[in-house]
């Protein structure tokens, strides 16, 4: 009995001692989370205040689609001056057709981490081999297609090229005509075309507009610069392709933009890839020269990743080059 009774005063004084520890430890883990409930709100504040900072500098950002490699090429081809591009025997003589020349090759980037389009004017009188016969990257096209000269571009570089662009000289005055709401052209350099490849003599002056299909043709299609003034084609095909993405920035529907702009070129860019890419098409071009989160446009000279000969063929210096288009350097 006496072992019962010590232990029944035992179990009494341990609950006593287990309930006064329990109330006192509530009530400091009652102050602890009210502590901590405090702090959680001043941080909650802030995280709000971070985010709507972060949203306003986010706002901008282009949200889909991916950056991307575009090669155009402008050609001499003109039926309109020429019809010798097919072979004549009905007099019983060999005659030599035409070949038809790249006179005009753009690489683009369309940037979509950096915010950014860079533009470069690839010399069309590069040296190259074709099948060990030296000729010009422009010649070469004559004999390899528009795939050659975007290949040797992307070699050039150092990137891959997605897409390829094949225009006329005249396809392209047409297309700022009927494709372009604005036909507008702000010329780049002073130029006085001569009667080569069957343009007329025509004087255009540095800073003014025009918007003629005939002038624009007529600027585009002169090739008679010489190499004391190669840094002029250069500029003036390079601001003639910034000018003319930044007219095409007047819709942000897919569909819309390929029916308008990309359908019945000589390209394989299709719709699907309009689909994927339109917020990079649309949005790089809309923010050139914008004030908030403009587009950085970048025009690297190619030129300075070689030299000309006497001759006026282009050499490329590859090591150079791949710097001047190492983009990562710059940012």
């Amino acid at each position: 009995m006496s072992s019962l009774r010590n232990f029944g005063i035992a179990f009494v004084v341990a609950i006593l001692i287990f309930g006064l520890t329990a109330y006192f430890g509530i009530g400091y883990v009652e102050k602890l989370f009210s502590a901590d409930n405090s702090s959680s709100i001043g941080d909650k504040a802030d995280s709000q205040k971070f985010d709507a900072n972060a949203g306003q500098k986010t706002k901008y950002a282009i949200k889909t689609g991916r950056s991307f490699n575009v090669v155009v090429i402008g050609t001499d081809y003109d039926p309109v001056t020429y019809n010798d591009y097919k072979s004549n025997v009905k007099d019983g003589k060999l005659h030599v057709t035409r070949k038809v020349e790249a006179t005009a090759i753009l690489f683009i980037r369309f940037d979509k981490e950096n915010r950014a389009l860079r533009i470069s004017s690839i010399p069309a009188e590069t040296a190259v081999t074709v099948d060990y016969v030296p000729m010009t990257l422009g010649q070469a096209y004559a004999y390899k297609g528009g795939d050659y000269i975007k290949d040797k571009v992307a070699s050039y570089v150092g990137m891959a090229v997605d897409y390829l662009f094949v225009f006329t000289g005249r396809e392209f005055a047409e297309f700022t005509q009927t494709k372009l709401l604005n036909h507008a052209y702000t010329v780049p350099v002073s130029v006085i075309t001569t009667t080569e490849k069957g343009v007329s003599a025509m004087s255009f002056s540095q800073g003014s507009m025009i918007s003629g299909e005939l002038q624009i043709f007529t600027l585009l299609h002169h090739v008679n610069y010489g190499t004391e003034r190669a840094g002029d084609r250069h500029k003036l095909l390079s601001d003639i392709c910034l000018q003319t993405l930044t007219k095409l920035a007047v819709t942000d529907n897919a569909s819309l933009f390929y029916r308008t702009f990309i359908a019945g070129l000589t390209t394989n860019m299709n719709q699907t890839d309009v689909q994927e890419l339109i917020e990079v098409l649309y949005a790089l071009p809309l923010y050139v020269n914008s004030s908030e989160a403009p587009t950085t446009v970048s025009i690297v000279d190619f030129t300075a990743c070689g030299s000309y000969t006497s001759e006026g063929s282009f050499f490329v210096n590859e090591a150079d080059a791949h710097n001047a288009f190492d983009f990562s350097k710059t940012e």
